[in-house]
């Protein structure tokens, strides 16, 4: 709750008008709804869905399920994302058996990659970085 405060009483802008969800003059906090809105990581999708809220003014259960449904929804992984969590596999293994020669590192990889080829049947990878 109280990061989502701190971010839309920061933010000052006259044409976001917060004062449903929180009002100190006539005493209204709408707490379950900014705590979970103190839940979004990114700071402007939290705005975001402040504004729509302000704007609608669902239910507080309607509200907080719907900042919930933003907030858990996955998009696809980038290339990125998926070559770090190969990489702190990788390391993570390597820690608990520091002496792997790098051959069967490799090896092991290459059967990663042939396996994923077959059953993704992925024809061409540089189309996948590209997205």
């Amino acid at each position: 709750m109280h990061r989502a405060l701190g971010i839309l009483e920061a933010n000052g802008e006259p044409d976001r008008p917060y004062a449903w969800l929180f009002d100190v003059t006539v005493d209204r906090v709408q707490k379950s709804i900014l705590t979970e809105l103190g839940r979004v990581a990114d700071v402007e999708v939290l705005r975001a869905l402040a504004d729509h809220i302000v704007a609608e003014r669902p239910s507080t259960s309607r509200a907080v399920a719907a900042i919930r449904r933003a907030r858990l929804t996955r998009t696809a992984a980038t290339y990125d994302q998926l070559a770090d969590a190969v990489l702190m596999t990788v390391n993570g293994y390597l820690d608990r058996y520091p002496g792997t020669p790098h051959a069967t590192v490799l090896d092991a990889l290459a059967e990663v990659v042939s396996v994923v080829s077959v059953t993704m049947d992925v024809p061409d990878k540089e189309a996948d970085r590209a997205a």
